[in-house]
């Protein structure tokens, strides 16, 4: 990937990570706790892929979930 602009990575990241909590079920104060360090690091690489995806466009436009290669989650 070549970075164009890093301009949205952070949201980015925090949006894809909180949407992957949500897809593993894991999105709620209580469900958090009980979280599995494979779960967890399931869910922070996704993150940080969509925030890389995110760098490969200009401006703050993070990639939708259409875009995304399937490997990626």
């Amino acid at each position: 990937m070549n970075v164009v602009d890093t301009i949205g990575a952070g949201d980015s990241c925090q949006a894809a990570l909180l949407a992957a909590l949500h897809r593993l079920d894991r999105i709620t104060r209580q469900r958090l706790r009980d979280i599995s360090a494979a779960e967890l690091t399931r869910a922070l690489a996704f993150a940080c892929k969509c925030a890389a995806f995110t760098c490969t466009r200009a401006g703050a436009d993070p990639p939708r979930s259409r875009e995304l290669p399937a490997d990626y989650w």
